[in-house]
């Protein structure tokens, strides 16, 4: 037997349509397997055309029909975390410099940066303080892909 999702109120198709075209990937790509379920295209389908497991989109389907929208919102939120977007462009920059120099220059026995000796080293020289309620947690955040992966203007800017 097909899986489709139940009939959408107005509010919720709109809601869906609005977030076929959001900015967050995570909602978008739901509500595209939602949408394209509304219009009655089969969980294989669905699945092949946006590289979902059918599984994947089965759960997601019974999740909706189950508990609405509310079911399927994204848990976690996206972007950069808070502390991470008040950096200011003058501490990036001298994180940049910092990541560009040798560990050994600042006591640090290790041929290459790690992201913990790295955040050692920048709270020691004063880059990052603790003045705002604590330690900002380098491991885990984007700083370490800002610096050796990272966002097109820094990377232009490192040459």
């Amino acid at each position: 037997m097909a899986l489709y999702i139940r009939s959408l109120s107005a509010s919720e198709r709109l809601e869906i349509e609005g977030g076929l075209s959001c900015g967050n990937a995570t909602w978008s790509r739901r509500c595209r397997v939602l949408w394209a379920s509304a219009n009655r295209t089969r969980v294989a389908d669905i699945a092949r055309g946006g590289s979902w497991h059918p599984e994947s989109v089965r759960r997601l389907l019974r999740a909706f029909n189950a508990d609405g929208l509310d079911a399927l919102r994204p848990s976690k939120p996206t972007g950069r975390p808070p502390w991470e977007a008040s950096l200011s462009e003058k501490t990036i920059e001298a994180l940049l410099g910092l990541a560009r120099e040798s560990p050994q220059q600042h006591g640090v026995d290790m041929p290459v940066w790690t992201a913990d000796a790295l955040a050692d080293a920048a709270y020691e020289q004063g880059i990052l303080d603790v003045s705002g309620g604590g330690r900002i947690p380098i491991v885990g955040s984007r700083i370490p892909h800002l610096i050796w992966g990272g966002h097109s203007s820094l990377r232009e800017r490192r040459v």
